[in-house]
């Protein structure tokens, strides 16, 4: 997928996910307070909010008393954001950008945050050597995300599910992939964890505009997972809509 098509396939999708379930999901307190203590943010902290969306984490990080920039490659997404900062009076600069190639000098920030948005970088590599560039010595890269375990098998179940609802995520990508690329780019790995979650399915089907045959097929495929996935899936298959999650991936790690 190419910018064009990544612009093309968020734009519409900016109002589903400035409000309603999309906020508690995004910008769930006790996640963000997790956040602010993992990464350190205080007064005067440089952050940096890296495909910020439509400003949640950016927010969070500004409340925390940080100097916040915020960075998307999609302008609907940053009009929405801008929208609600202003509204919360919460001040953020906002930077139409690519999270490959930041527009920043190298050593501008403090911290570099991405959440629940890496899943759709067709090079994570590229954005952790760029945060890696533009930190400051003793500068942390926090990263929070969808994943997929290292079964080979289960990993390509996740990732179809995922595209088969929404064709913009490139991969979930795995935790020990993230830890690789952080020691590539010369950052030390501080914190590894690989936390669980459900999805609220009827919100998951909606966010991205599903067609009735689509989410039919994926009821369908989640149904008949093999019994051994059922436990990573978070698998619930009690109410009318089957239930399940992808693991999560959260990463620190420290420049120098």
């Amino acid at each position: 997928m190419n910018l064009d098509d990544v612009r093309a396939s968020f734009g519409p999708q900016a109002r589903h996910y400035a409000a309603g379930q999309s906020a508690a999901l995004f910008g769930d307190p006790a996640r963000m307070e997790r956040m602010c203590t993992l990464a350190g943010t205080g007064p005067g902290v440089r952050a940096l909010d890296l495909a910020t969306g439509t400003g949640f984490t950016a927010f969070g990080l500004a409340r925390a008393g940080c100097r916040v920039t915020a960075l998307d490659l999609t302008r609907p997404m940053l009009l929405e954001a801008r929208a609600a900062a202003r509204k919360e009076n919460i001040g953020c600069a906002f930077v139409e950008g690519d999270a490959h190639r930041f527009p920043f000098r190298g050593g501008s920030f403090d911290l570099v945050a991405c959440r629940l948005a890496a899943h759709h970088f067709p090079d994570p590599a590229a954005s952790v050597r760029e945060a890696a560039r533009v930190l400051a010595p003793g500068g942390r890269l926090y990263v929070f995300d969808i994943s997929a375990p290292e079964d080979d098998a289960l990993a390509r179940w996740i990732d179809e599910a995922e595209t088969l609802r929404d064709p913009s995520p490139v991969s979930c990508w795995r935790g020990s992939a993230w830890e690789a690329w952080c020691g590539a780019a010369g950052l030390r790995v501080t914190h590894s964890d690989r936390p669980r979650w459900r999805y609220i399915m009827d919100h998951w089907f909606g966010r991205s505009d599903m067609t009735a045959e689509k989410k039919t097929e994926l009821v369908r495929r989640i149904r008949a997972v093999p019994d051994a996935w059922k436990e990573p899936l978070s698998l619930d298959l009690s109410g009318e809509l089957p239930a399940f999650g992808t693991p999560l991936v959260e990463i620190v790690a420290v420049k120098g």
